[in-house]
This record gives C-alpha cells, structure tokens and sequence, in this order.
C-alpha cells in the first residue's frame, strides 16, 4: 500500500460542487481574515498582520527578533506605553482613505450569505454589502459588555456581519494583545460574557469558509474547538473547509501539507492550496446559473 500522503491543491469540480450546494442550502458562513483586505491588482489594500507588526515594532523600538508576530509585539507595545496608545496607532495604521473592498468582499457580498464572520477591525465587508445594494448590520463582541442584540434570523437583503475582536469604529474593542486573544477564549469558554445565541448558530450549524486565515492562527483554532464541540464528540457533521497558499519554501511546504492533512482527518477542516482573490473569484462563477 502506497503511503505517500496526497498532495493538497486547489478545489476539484467535486469541492467546488459540495461548496456551492452549501451556500445554496445555507449551511456555510464565511469567515474572513488579514488576507482577504490585502491589495491586489493595483488596488490599495490594508497591511497584512505582518506588517502591520513591522509598524508597530518601528513605533515602540521592539527588541526581539519576531518583529512580525503581532500579537507579541502588540503585548510589548502596550508594556512600554499603554493600551490607549496601541489601539489608537492600530486605528492610524489602519485607516487609509485609499483602502475599499476587494475582490473578496466584491464576492462574498454577491452571493447571498446573510451572515460573515470576521477577526478584522475594518469595514470593509459591510461597505461592499452597501455597495452590492443590501442593508448590512454590524455586531461587535464586546469583552466588557453583555452580548448585544443581533437579528435572530440574519437575511441576505441584510446581512450580519459580525466582528469577534473588535473593530476601527471602536477601539476599546479591540483585542490586539496575547493578554488580549487569551482574554477573549477565557470569556468564550466561560460563557462571559457569551456570545449572542445566533452566532453561536452560525458556528454550530453551519460549514465555515476560512478566507485569509493560515493554519498557525492558534487562537482561531482554539475558537473553533470550543464553539463546535459537540462535532467533537463523535458527531463531526460538518466539513469546514480553508483557503491558503501553500508555502514556496520546502521545508515550511512540508509543515504545512502535513498541518492540512492532519486538520481534514481530526477536524474535518478541508483546506484548498488557492489564494483568497482567487478563489472568491472562482466561487462567484461557480455560483452563477
């Protein structure tokens, strides 16, 4: 028997088939992160993490050599001045004028999801909404505050978009820091404050579709395990599925194939070797009639 492990590349017709079936069915509910505000095509886009990081390493004269770790330089930050300074940088860092949505907010809006997930602090995903005709609202998880009051039954006409580490139009909402994120998983598993009972749906019947996440994102991992654990307990029902480029060097390809592999088998988390633009593009053509 041939164990050479398969190698992971883009969607097949058959991915593409399974996706576009959940969409349909809505029963997927896409989550975006840092990669799907990039720039692409001549298009001014936002800082990846990474360099948001670098910026940040500049701002605060950071001494270690992990200077695009962002949230261990945001921890350092925060250390050397306070929590005020670092959220109004990130605001600064973050609020380009030039900056609209992208391809894949161009995408995700003209489908009909009526609810996305998303880790980012800009408003992008609901400017594309707008943009698309449609009437988004925007939920915000607040760490200090009771869960606010979203609409029980998110529409495609009015879409949810809702913001799990804060966002730009409120920096005291921002979660930038590691005491941050280890903050945010304390509340989440501890139920405060909880979570509105619709996302909670959204993570617990519904397919999510990772856009511009990598693998090594611990803290999304850890989200995922305690919003889904009843799939956990031998009662994986449904697939959720990655976009990710695979690594151009060798050795960190290698990781990743087998970080893939191990997340299909355990999690039941299909990842596809595409990047975001991409693939959002592909997944509108497929959609369409």
């Amino acid at each position: 028997m041939n164990n050479t492990p398969q190698l992971v590349g883009p969607p097949d017709d058959d991915d593409w088939d399974f996706i576009v079936r959940r969409i349909r069915a809505n029963r997927c509910v896409p989550f975006l992160g840092a990669a799907a505000s990039l720039g692409s095509s001549g298009r001014v886009g936002l800082p990846t993490g990474a360099e948001l990081s670098d910026n940040l390493a500049t701002e605060c004269r950071y001494p270690g050599p992990d200077r695009y770790d962002l949230l261990r330089v945001a921890q350092y930050f925060q250390m050397k001045k306070d929590a005020f300074e670092l959220r109004e940088t990130i605001v600064r860092l973050l609020s380009s004028r030039e900056a609209g949505p992208g391809p894949v907010h161009a995408s995700i809006a003209a489908l009909p999801f009526p609810a996305v997930l998303t880790t980012n602090f800009d408003d992008l995903m609901e400017r594309a909404f707008r943009q698309a005709g449609k009437s988004p609202v925007v939920g915000v998880y607040d760490l200090r505050a009771n869960s606010s009051d979203l609409p029980s039954e998110p529409t495609v006409g009015s879409p949810l978009v809702y913001k799990l580490h804060g966002t730009l139009e409120r920096p005291d909402t921002l979660l930038t820091t590691e005491d941050d994120i280890i903050s945010f998983l304390v509340a989440l598993l501890l139920r405060n404050p909880d979570l509105p009972l619709t996302i909670k749906e959204l993570f617990s019947e519904r397919s999510i579709l990772f856009i511009g996440y990598g693998l090594k994102d611990w803290n999304i991992r850890v989200m995922l395990r305690a919003l889904r654990l009843p799939q956990l307990r031998g009662r994986r029902e449904l697939a959720s599925f990655a976009v990710q480029r695979r690594p151009a060097q060798d050795g960190l390809a290698k990781e990743w194939q087998e970080a893939v592999l191990y997340w299909d088998r355990n999690e039941s988390l299909r990842c596809y070797d595409m990047d975001a633009a991409s693939f959002a593009a592909e997944l509108k053509v497929r959609f369409e009639p």
